[in-house]
């Protein structure tokens, strides 16, 4: 390879320049990407980058100088502050003429020999907004990417194992292709809002494609875990006395209040303090999301007087790379109210990956109660338990592997499922023993070892590989992103070979487009009939409230009659009325779910997508479509989700009856008729609190069959009816070959792949 015009420049010009035996990899990454047989062997001296970037406006700086190329530099040339940042940095620039492209080739790999690592992710951001403003293209945008992942230490396909990583912001995010996977679903959006044949399509706004809950009983570790997860980004330790959400974004933090429904039903409970702190802090908000400092954060999360009693959630906003992946749900400690524990479990079902922590100091049995809940969800894909403050239990590698070993006897014994499930639940599982305040301190304070232990022996790393290996390598379940796959397939199909495109005929269309009328007049017609026939589920609740506390007392008043002055054992009493709840309420939820499977319409609505599937697969993506709006129908009629909120709330209402009436009361204390008071106070409160729970279960379920059934018929007319029609339309400039045009480049370039 011939020497590099930058001698020429040198020398000609008298710019001041220093010699360069080799490029860094990011430069000669650059060149080879960019330019073709370029070889620099000149640099500029440090102190003129580093006068060039003293500028507040450094970044921008950046993102401008390896914007440009030799595609856009005549572009670029003409920017007043482009030239006058050319100056800057040498006063000659303006008299080197055809060797002013020369000069820029040196600055860039100056640049990127010089450049400080902690601004690549900023420079990054300013290069996507460069463009989004159409001044580079996507595939210029991808290359800089690549350049700049030759900074990393550690480059893999989407998979980082070594244990040299310092913390989780340090792993290869670019490579999982995560960095522009919502960007790429959100582009292909818009492209479809615009085309004709998909105008028509509505799709939600996605935030996150995957969750991660964390959550363990009080004390197991959790406010400690996130800082050190989020290092460098997050320094709080937040006590998650509501959930807290972790999510990317720019630096923010607010508040939701409860609504002023769910605030009048929980105060008619019979905890009177639990009523009189909502009722201080209560201030009408109703819903309202507000914004609060971190002052203001700190002051609620230290409260110990009630006034997040008022509030569901609160949302932490920080630019933590992992967030692009996943956002984190630090939840509240189990056990906890009514309220709490029924958000902890819908977190839960939202999630992909759950994070459960245990005190080494005090494991419980109930740690098991709650992982096997946990691992029995089929929303859930890995479990990891991690085995906290080894350092205080002083664990030995033989205490660890026995602690494991009684976990997992624990968790097999009660796992009451055929052996092939049970397989499969239990492989969700992955063990860790980490000592978080210990790898807090070697990471804050940058040092190697603490009482023993190393950032390697204190766990986190183990744990923070697994956690991101298995969030970029998982299959991403959202279903329009499934769907959007499938209608990119199909577009990118069509522009490769428009003429192998098959077209129905119009008889067939015809059908379609009859069958597609009469699913949306059956979606109307379902969510019409359904709630109506729901009179007698609250009628057969309140007979079983009825006779379940009518049962209740008369046992209770048998025994005190028979058992005068002496105490008396109320396990048994208690236990039966619990476990006939539950049985009752599973029986209710039976004929409910009936109820929803026999609807004439729904099922009309499903026969005629079968039917569809059968004939009229008119090509592999079309089948893969029919085979997906399959499938998320029958995803909806599930009702694992209201059974375990169910349960949830008999489990509080046994705990509350626990507190009332303790399993060897004194019969004096039975017989003042105080307790039995309180008694009927908690059977009226629990039970309407299933009745309003199961209510807004069931009025969820018509809602998300009502918005996806619509949504998938709006796909089925976009893909077949109008897809077709647009593209046998003999009008050069309206059919589907003219409208994608625009678009053919952009199409080709977006993947919806991340692995």
């Amino acid at each position: 390879m011939q020497k590099h015009k930058s001698q020429q420049v040198a020398l000609s010009k008298r710019i001041k320049l220093l010699p360069l035996e080799s490029m860094n990899e990011p430069a000669s990454i650059f060149c080879d990407l960019f330019y073709t047989n370029v070889n620099i062997i000149y640099l500029f001296p440090k102190e003129v980058i580093d006068t060039l970037l003293k500028d507040k406006d450094r970044i921008d700086i950046c993102a401008l100088f390896l914007a440009c190329n030799q595609q856009n530099y005549e572009i670029f040339s003409k920017i007043s502050i482009f030239n006058n940042l050319c100056l800057k940095v040498d006063s000659n620039f303006n008299s080197l003429g055809s060797l002013g492209f020369i000069f820029l080739q040196i600055l860039q790999a100056s640049l990127l020999h010089y450049m400080d690592q902690k601004d690549l992710k900023a420079v990054l951001g300013e290069i996507k907004l460069l463009r989004k403003k159409g001044l580079i293209t996507f595939h210029d945008e991808r290359c800089i990417i690549a350049v700049f992942d030759a900074y990393k230490t550690k480059k893999t396909k989407a998979k980082v194992t070594k244990n040299e990583t310092l913390s989780l912001s340090g792993f290869n995010y670019q490579a999982s292709s995560y960095e522009n996977l919502l960007e790429n679903i959100q582009t292909l959006k818009n492209i479809l809002a615009r085309l004709p044949f998909s105008e028509s399509i509505k799709f939600s706004k996605i935030e996150c494609l995957q969750q991660v809950s964390v959550l363990g009983r009080k004390d197991s570790g959790k406010s400690s875990l996130i800082p050190l997860l989020l290092f460098d980004y997050v320094k709080a330790h937040i006590n998650p006395v509501v959930p807290t959400l972790y999510k990317s974004g720019k630096k923010d933090i607010t508040v939701k209040y409860l609504l002023k429904e769910q605030i009048e039903t929980l105060s008619l409970s019979p905890n009177k303090d639990y009523v009189s702190r909502l009722k201080k802090f209560d201030t009408n908000e109703d819903g309202a999301t507000k914004t609060i400092s971190f002052e203001d954060l700190e002051d609620l999360a230290n409260s110990k007087d009630g006034r997040t009693s008022v509030l569901d959630h609160i949302n932490i906003y920080c630019e933590h790379p992992f967030l692009k992946i996943a956002s984190i749900n630090m939840l509240p400690s189990l056990p906890t109210n009514t309220l709490r524990h029924l958000q902890v479990d819908s977190y839960i079902e939202n999630s992909e990956v759950i994070i459960y922590l245990i005190s080494s100091l005090e494991e419980n049995l109930q740690d098991i109660k709650y992982v096997l809940d946990i691992i029995q969800k089929a929303t859930i894909k890995q479990v990891y338990i991690v085995f906290t403050k080894i350092d205080k239990a002083n664990l030995s590698s033989q205490s660890m592997k026995r602690k494991l070993d009684r976990f997992l006897e624990r968790i097999d014994s009660k796992l009451f499922i055929p052996k092939t499930k049970k397989a499969k639940v239990l492989k969700k599982l992955s063990f860790h023993f980490i000592t978080i305040n210990i790898a807090y301190e070697l990471r804050s304070k940058n040092i190697s070892m603490k009482e023993g232990f190393d950032i390697n022996t204190s766990g986190i790393l183990k744990l923070e590989s697994e956690l991101f290996n298995s969030l970029v390598n998982a299959d991403i379940s959202n279903y329009e992103v499934q769907f959007l796959k499938q209608i990119l397939e199909l577009l990118k199909g069509y522009i490769k070979n428009p003429k192998a495109l098959t077209l129905p005929s119009e008889a067939d269309i015809k059908v379609l487009k009859k069958n597609l009328d009469s699913m949306s007049a059956n979606i109307l017609t379902a969510t019409k009939t359904l709630p109506s026939r729901y009179s007698s589920f609250h009628t057969s609740l309140k007979n079983l409230k009825e006779n379940l506390y009518s049962q209740f007392i008369s046992s209770l008043n048998f025994a005190l009659s028979k058992r005068r002055g002496t105490a008396f054992n109320t396990a048994r009493l208690k236990t039966s009325s619990i476990e006939s709840i539950k049985v009752s309420l599973q029986g209710l939820m039976d004929i409910l779910t009936d109820h929803f499977l026999n609807n004439i319409s729904f099922n009309e609505f499903k026969t005629t997508l079968r039917s569809l599937a059968s004939k009229f697969a008119l090509s592999p993506t079309h089948k893969k479509i029919l085979t997906l709006a399959e499938e998320q129908i029958q995803s909806i009629i599930s009702y694992e989700s209201q059974t375990s909120k169910s349960i949830i709330i008999a489990d509080r209402f046994a705990f509350r009856l626990d507190e009332l009436l303790p399993d060897n009361i004194p019969w004096q204390e039975l017989k003042d008729g105080e307790i039995i008071k309180k008694v009927k106070e908690y059977f009226e409160y629990y039970f309407l609190i299933l009745e309003k729970n199961m209510d807004l279960s069931f009025s969820k379920q018509i809602e998300r069959f009502e918005s996806e059934a619509r949504f998938i018929v709006s796909i089925l007319n976009a893909t077949y009816i109008s897809f077709f029609k647009d593209a046998s339309t003999k009008d050069e400039g309206q059919n589907l070959e003219a409208s994608l045009k625009p678009f053919i480049k952009e199409l080709n370039e977006i993947n919806l792949e991340h692995k």
